[in-house]
């Protein structure tokens, strides 16, 4: 699916930043109609619904989140470029506004890896969704290289000071079910009231 520039040009009322941006030829975004979603999340398997299975945060509504940051944003390098073996990561903040809940979101990628950070402005936390990776991550809560950070009263700037290398890292680990569900709850319903804005 192509998404067409002049679309999203309304969301953060100003010219992109970005408007060549569009998606891989190889990408596709086939729509989980048979899940069960709602604000708070969504079971994958209605015939198997347990808390393992509980998901946080819709697929598409996701892409769509991410197809705007690239296009309404330039990329800054987020890792050197001179690490052996890896390739590095750039990032974006963009924050959405108001009438689709002004929330504030970093997108951190490279050619291998995608990741959609949310930044909770009430738990001053940043809520990393791995959305594409070399193992088995996808979009929405909670695969295993979906993280959460210790409080911070600067999320973005913690971010970046993480992923750089030039502080310890600073996600919580070993996360609790509830944790998992408040934090993934905090994320769809972030995700959910940002479907607003398309």
């Amino acid at each position: 699916m192509m998404f067409d520039d002049a679309e999203y040009r309304a969301v953060g009322l100003t010219k992109p930043q970005n408007g060549n941006i569009s998606n891989p030829p190889k990408n596709q975004y086939d729509s989980p109609e048979q899940l069960q979603y709602d604000a708070d999340g969504y079971t994958e398997s209605s015939a198997n619904a347990n808390r393992l299975s509980r998901r946080y945060g819709h697929d598409l509504t996701i892409r769509k989140i991410i197809q705007t940051i690239r296009i309404h944003c330039t990329a800054q390098p987020l890792t050197p470029a001179d690490q052996p073996n890896s390739e590095p990561l750039q990032f974006c903040h963009y924050q959405f506004p108001n009438n689709c809940g002004s929330h504030r979101f970093s997108l951190i990628e490279n050619s291998t890896q995608t990741a959609l950070v949310y930044h909770d402005r009430t738990t001053q936390r940043n809520i990393l969704d791995q959305v594409q990776d070399n193992e088995y991550a996808h979009p929405g809560l909670w695969d295993f290289a979906d993280q959460v950070s210790v409080s911070s009263p600067y999320p973005e700037q913690q971010l970046y000071y993480q992923f750089s290398g030039q502080t310890a890292q600073a996600w919580v680990v070993g996360i609790n079910e509830k944790d998992r569900e408040q934090f993934g709850t905090l994320y769809a319903k972030a995700v959910n009231e940002t479907l607003a804005c398309f």
